[in-house]
């Protein structure tokens, strides 16, 4: 009974650690991808209030 516990958790394991490697790198990448998205909107964000106050300095 003992070994078929042990294989089952090693079996459960493995499944655990292979779906971790497959889902992690894309949810890493994903995560990436929207902190750069978020920057670049700030960037424009702060050049578009930059912009705003040398006109209204004009």
């Amino acid at each position: 009974m003992v070994g078929a516990v042990e294989a089952s958790t090693s079996s459960e394991s493995e499944k655990l650690q292979k779906l971790t490697q497959m889902v992690f790198p894309k949810f890493v990448a994903r995560l990436v991808t929207k902190m750069e998205n978020k920057k670049k909107i700030e960037k424009e964000g702060l050049k578009s209030c930059h912009e705003a106050r040398v006109e209204e300095g004009k």
